[in-house]
């Protein structure tokens, strides 16, 4: 039984987990980075392509790296 849970395919789990997701600016991402909003867990975030988003506006996360997301305007 063990072996066949193992085998049950790949489930995206922690930091992992956040790619793909949808969330909502807020605090205005620029050069510097900034903050968006992911079920209620507020995370800082830089931009895919270095422009600057507003705050309000959703983004959905294309990577990860440690702490930070790199989002990118929907």
């Amino acid at each position: 039984m063990f072996h066949s849970l193992c085998e049950a395919g790949t489930v995206a789990t922690n930091a992992s987990a956040l790619i793909g997701r949808r969330g909502k600016v807020c605090v205005v991402i620029d050069e510097d980075g900034g903050r968006v909003m992911i079920d209620g867990v507020d995370w800082k975030a830089v931009s895919l392509d270095g422009q600057s988003i507003a705050e309000g506006a959703q983004v959905e996360v294309v990577a990860i790296d440690s702490v930070i997301l790199t989002v990118k305007p929907l």
